[in-house]
């Protein structure tokens, strides 16, 4: 059997593996979370930009829609207008 002496050496040998493995692990975990952060910037960069894409297009199709909108309107209210008088308008035309 081992004398204390060398039970302790053995001990601190392998604390120092199991430190340096531990200090591995914390510049593995650094640089994985270093890589996680870029990822996510770029992600939000993209969603940014996909965004205001998103955006024009919606307000594009919305001055379409209004414009259509208020065009119509106003062609419905002259017909309207027209053919609440057509017969004043008739007369005006055939005489």
């Amino acid at each position: 059997m081992a004398t204390q002496p060398e039970r302790i050496i053995v001990l601190e040998t392998k604390l120092e593996v199991v430190e340096d493995k531990i200090s591995d692990l914390k510049v593995c975990l650094t640089e994985s979370h270093n890589k996680l952060i870029d990822q996510l910037d770029h992600v939000r960069e993209e969603n940014t930009r996909e965004h205001a894409k998103v955006m024009k297009q919606l307000d594009d199709l919305m001055q379409f829609k209004n414009k259509w909108v208020w065009l119509g309107g106003g062609i419905l209210t002259v017909l309207s207008l027209v053919f609440g008088h057509l017969e004043t308008i008739i007369k005006i035309v055939t005489n």
